[in-house]
């Protein structure tokens, strides 16, 4: 089966948390995966709103994860 580019980014990006020494949240890592594919599909500036539109999770998710 071939691999689409944003599926090999996801694999990039999960084996990168992998090699991560610090233990995160399954949570963490799922939105933080999201969140490098929206970077990379979003053009120019990013804001919440951008994000919770073409993402499945909400403005609020991300204002959230950006707090921590």
């Amino acid at each position: 089966m071939n691999k689409t580019a944003l599926d090999q980014y996801e694999e990039i990006v999960t084996d990168a948390l992998k090699s991560c020494p610090a233990k995160l949240r399954k949570s963490f890592k799922t939105a933080f995966i999201q969140l490098m594919i929206l970077y990379m599909v979003l053009p120019r500036k990013i804001n919440f709103t951008q994000m919770g539109c073409c993402s499945d999770n909400s403005e609020q998710r991300f204002l959230q994860l950006f707090e921590r």
